[in-house]
């Protein structure tokens, strides 16, 4: 799992919903799973984290490898961007939504 030591990632992961695929192993849904991560990442490597837009299911905001994300520092910095990113996503989707009204 990615670093949680001084806060800085777990501050920019405030409102986020941690969602984790098991790709490895014998887990049921093991292929599928592998099959969206390669999609939405572009890699088969474990661990790969991404921010997704919920929105927009194959859009992904943020994606990163393990060795970043060891980096409390600039994980946090990343994911606090995305965050950003999902606001501004989030925030036109609003306003599309209520102006088709």
């Amino acid at each position: 799992m990615f670093s949680l030591k001084n806060g800085k990632s777990r501050a920019a992961m405030n409102g986020m919903v941690v969602l984790s695929l098991y790709t490895d192993g014998q887990g049921p849904r093991k292929e599928e799973f592998a099959l969206l991560r390669d999609r939405l990442t572009g890699t088969a490597s474990n661990p790969v984290y991404a921010v997704v837009d919920p929105f927009e299911k194959d859009k992904v905001l943020y994606k990163t490898d393990f060795n970043t994300a060891k980096d409390d520092a600039l994980f946090g910095e990343k994911l606090a961007k995305a965050a950003r990113r999902f606001k501004r996503a989030a925030k036109s989707h609003l306003t599309a939504v209520t102006n088709k009204k």
